[in-house]
């Protein structure tokens, strides 16, 4: 993944938090969904209320 992305720290860092959300049990978002899994244009720096959401209704 450095290799391929040496130059895009940005993309890099939503791809972590993408994969992370994954760790931690959560699914991929349907394209109205404002989430870190979001498939198509994961453009999140963070995870957003949704992904918050999602995790405490799994992990409490």
């Amino acid at each position: 993944m450095d290799e391929v992305f040496k130059d895009r720290d940005d993309y890099r860092k939503n791809i972590i938090i993408h994969e992370l959300g994954h760790a931690l049990g959560l699914c991929h978002k349907a394209d109205r969904v404002n989430s870190a899994l979001h498939m198509a244009t994961n453009s999140k720096s963070a995870p957003t209320a949704v992904d918050k959401a999602n995790y405490m209704k799994l992990w409490g």
